[in-house]
């Protein structure tokens, strides 16, 4: 039997992301092991009833010290080469970075990279501060040893392809698109949306570059003429530096703009009392997965045309594409919705379809699995180069 090992940076986004992946990979025959901090009893039970081993291991998911990194380094060419696995998929900067080179230290035979979005270090909305310049530069460096060390790299959309291959620090060889992580269709089931005040809904962190403030700030122009429109914010804040603070959200929670439960376990639910999807991101998504579940949903979806964003929306069929950061064109495109009940029934009717087309996530894992090589009579990706 095949074994894979997974490296993840978060245990409740490898299951809440990658554990469909994962039953696929279980059901062609594989034996899976993932590995991400802090694993708890209930994410080990959650991975065990689908015959998945989850371990604990350290990773610096965010941070910039070149000890840690590189003691984490050699932490994953022990788990490596205890584990012996015949493949390794890394997923996130950090062990894209690090799990792949431990990988080719520790000799395993096929070595890929997702890279779900290019993240932080490649915004380039909102002006380049020295960190984040700093950031881009090491992130490419290491991304180019990393990628010439790895059998394939998966990405999520191909403006990240572009931009990888085209730059050189990706090989074209080695390069690959898959359509996101996709969604598991049979879960997100449509109901017909209220026909007359619309209910709009974001899902996502509560930080600046998901868009959250802007989201905010139109609906409370939105608002004031549409009284009737709701206005739902699910999520978070979290301890990144750019989130927003609690009393910057309370005070449009106060004022009977917005509806903020805060972070949420029945999203599906929510999705089905919702009218319309927002996601004003302009964070170097691969493709998000909130919107995703939006289209599975029947919702017509409002996001920005940047990449991963913009692989969600089929402009004026399911949704529209608006500027990122501009709040006067997100505010135009949610009073276009309130305004015509019939249009965003015809939009969301369209998600559903474009979803099942291009986003069913046993299609998506399919192709990923081709990209593996685990199916039986299909070749994996081309041996990586040697690292000099």
């Amino acid at each position: 039997m095949m074994k894979l090992v997974l490296f993840h940076t978060n245990a409740d986004y490898l299951i809440g992301l990658r554990l469909p992946l994962m039953k696929y990979l279980v059901r062609e025959g594989l034996e899976v092991v993932c590995y991400a901090p802090n694993m708890s009893p209930s994410h080990l039970a959650i991975l065990s009833a689908k015959g998945i081993r989850g371990e604990t291991y350290e990773i610096d998911s965010t941070g910039m010290n070149p000890v840690r990194d590189v003691r984490n380094l050699f932490g994953m060419v022990g788990i490596l080469r205890r584990e012996r696995p015949d493949i390794v998929l890394s997923n996130n900067a950090k062990p894209v970075v690090w799990g792949t080179i431990a990988a080719w230290l520790a000799r395993v035979p096929q070595r890929y990279c997702l890279v779900g979005g290019l993240g932080y270090a490649f915004i380039t909305i909102g002006g380049q501060t020295l960190r984040r310049r700093f950031t881009r530069w090491a992130m490419k460096m290491l991304y180019s040893l990393a990628f010439r060390s790895a059998s394939g790299v998966i990405f999520q959309n191909p403006d990240d392809l572009a931009e990888m291959v085209e730059s050189g620090i990706c090989p074209a060889r080695k390069a690959h698109v898959v359509n996101g992580s996709g969604v598991e269709i049979d879960h997100y089931s449509p109901v017909d949306p209220p026909v007359a005040d619309p209910v709009f809904v974001m899902v996502g962190r509560l930080i600046a570059e998901k868009g959250a403030r802007e989201y905010l700030q139109a609906a409370e122009r939105v608002k004031q003429r549409h009284p009737g429109a709701r206005f739902m914010l699910l999520g978070d804040i979290d301890d990144n530096p750019s989130a927003l603070k609690p009393d910057e959200v309370a005070r449009f929670v106060d004022a009977g703009v917005v509806e903020w439960p805060g972070a949420v376990r029945d999203v599906p639910d929510r999705l089905r009392q919702a009218s319309v999807f927002v996601l004003p991101s302009y964070y170097r998504e691969g493709v998000p997965r909130s919107a995703l579940e939006a289209m599975a949903t029947a919702l017509p979806v409002i996001t920005t045309d940047l990449p991963g964003c913009r692989e969600t929306v089929r402009d004026g069929r399911n949704g529209i594409l608006v500027p990122p950061r501009d709040v006067d064109a997100l505010a135009a495109a949610m009073l276009a919705m309130c305004e015509d009940p019939g249009r965003r029934q015809r939009m969301g009717a369209e998600s559903r379809r474009i979803a099942l087309e291009r986003f069913d996530a046993e299609a998506v894992n399919a192709e990923m699995g081709r990209i593996m090589g685990i199916r039986p009579g299909i070749a994996a990706a081309p041996a990586a180069e040697v690292v000099s």
